[in-house]
């Protein structure tokens, strides 16, 4: 095999090896984009509670995609808080 032929073939071999990250990625992407999408149960023991910026009364459902993960991390820990999901 000459050295252009050699040179070729491992462009080709790196290409590929280029486009099955790409399409890793992508896959990881939309996984996590339908994670973040998933609803969460926010109940709070007492009516006009706030926690991470809101104000919680009664059951509430919310997209996770709404809350950073610091937030969901605040409300998680509130005693006063019960998350589901």
């Amino acid at each position: 095999m000459s050295t252009q032929e050699e040179l070729e073939v491992q462009a080709k071999a790196k290409a590929e090896a280029k486009e099955k990250t790409k399409a890793e990625a992508k896959e990881k992407t939309k996984a996590e984009a339908k994670e973040e999408t998933k609803p969460i149960t926010v109940i709070a023991k007492r009516d006009g509670f706030r926690r991470a910026g809101r104000e919680w009364h009664g059951t509430t459902e919310i997209d996770l995609a709404s809350l950073k993960e610091s937030e969901l991390e605040q409300l998680k820990a509130e005693p006063m808080l019960t998350v589901i999901g």
